[in-house]
């Protein structure tokens, strides 16, 4: 073997060598390339996630407010409710006191006129 033949060798060892090492570093950069938009992608998506929860939340946030407002509206009307009926009660009172009366009035009345 000569010097000359010695330097192909080597030479197309060296190249097939970089051509392996060319493929491993392409197949590295193709998996890299696919995680970082994998990852893009998952971060989009959690953007997306975070604007929609954003608006639920405001969503939500507005029918609390209204149901506060609701509540207080139906306190008070159960309030005035309660008035009316303590109001009522009194004036229920007060009228079976005056039927009584009446009623006691009407039978002794009614006594007299059997007597006289």
């Amino acid at each position: 073997m000569d010097y000359m033949d010695m330097i192909d060798k080597n030479s197309i060892n060296s190249a097939m060598a970089y051509d392996e090492k060319q493929k491993e570093i392409d197949k590295v950069r193709f998996v890299e390339m696919h995680r970082d938009n994998a990852l893009n992608r998952m971060a989009n998506s959690n953007d997306e996630q975070v604007k929609l929860l954003t608006q639920q939340l405001l969503e939500v946030k507005l029918q609390n407010d209204k149901l506060k407002e609701n509540n207080i509206k139906l306190q008070e009307i159960n309030q005035q409710l309660v008035n009316e009926t303590n109001a009522n009660s009194k004036i229920a009172k007060q009228s079976k006191i005056i039927s009584i009366i009446s009623l006691c009035i009407a039978i002794v009345v009614g006594i007299l006129g059997i007597i006289f």
